[in-house]
């Protein structure tokens, strides 16, 4: 279900990176969300459909992605304890 992404390179001086802070790349967020997406549309879906549906997925990339999708109100859990796309 994830799209193939390709690799972009970016010169960052080492000095400048932080080694405990992850670089969240915005192919990573745009493929998660995708899939998300893609996996509630028209059906029943509760979070631990998701988590088995997405083994392929790091754990804490796709939780940071619900995460946002949640606060910006695109995505909520209904009363039933389904996904839903808003």
């Amino acid at each position: 279900m994830l799209k193939e992404i390709k690799e972009i390179t970016i010169n960052i001086p080492v000095s400048e990176i932080n080694s405990t802070v992850e670089v969240f790349r915005v192919l990573d967020f745009e493929s998660i969300e995708a899939h998300l997406y893609a996996l509630i549309v028209d059906r029943k879906v509760t979070i631990n459909n998701l988590l088995s549906q997405s083994k392929d997925i790091q754990r804490d990339k796709l939780w940071n992605v619900f995460n946002y999708l949640q606060a910006e109100k695109k995505v909520i859990v209904n009363k039933d304890g389904y996904l839903e796309r808003i």
